[in-house]
């Protein structure tokens, strides 16, 4: 089972690469509910959570041309009550942030983590709720995937969520 698990790769090695090449700030975010939702419905909240960040950071970039956007890797893992959570790892392409002159007083994760919340504030506590920013991203990958281990569970990678910029127009980061 265990050299299935290191051969089997449902990374989706490109949005990796996209992280790792192009985002110089990087960070994982774990997403939880009371509830216990179904796949679905969490796959629409966290796209609902995601776009307010986009729209906030990166205006009418993302709005009206769709050129920028987070960088996200977004895996649901089941609780211990049987309902859901997300992991997300997320990117921000270098220089993105100097798109949009009015940037929110928050951090891009403490925004999506705020979105997400106010959902539905009486079943996401913000204790509940976390980031860290990303060191090391194979580690992160390794962690996010850690029930993704064969074809079958394939379906906890949740595609929708998945995405990254495949070209963006952005200013050299500030001091690089």
């Amino acid at each position: 089972m265990g050299s299935d698990r290191n051969t089997f790769n449902c990374s989706i090695p490109v949005v990796g690469q996209f992280i790792d090449q192009h985002c110089r700030s990087k960070f994982m975010v774990t997403l939880t509910d009371r509830r216990q939702l179904r796949s679905s419905d969490l796959t629409r909240e966290i796209a609902w959570a995601i776009h307010k960040t986009n729209q906030a950071f990166f205006g009418t970039a993302y709005r009206r041309h769709g050129k920028v956007f987070l960088a996200t890797y977004t895996v649901h893992e089941k609780t211990l009550n049987d309902g859901l959570h997300a992991h997300l790892l997320v990117g921000v392409p270098d220089g993105a942030l100097q798109l949009k002159p009015n940037q929110p007083g928050l951090s891009v994760p403490e925004h999506l983590v705020r979105a997400w919340s106010s959902v539905a504030p009486a079943y996401r506590r913000s204790e509940g709720q976390r980031w860290d920013p990303i060191w090391d991203l194979s580690g992160a990958f390794s962690y996010v995937q850690k029930g993704v281990r064969s074809a079958t569970d394939i379906d906890t990678v949740d595609v929708m969520n998945t995405k990254f910029p495949t070209s963006y127009d952005c200013p050299p980061p500030a001091g690089g």
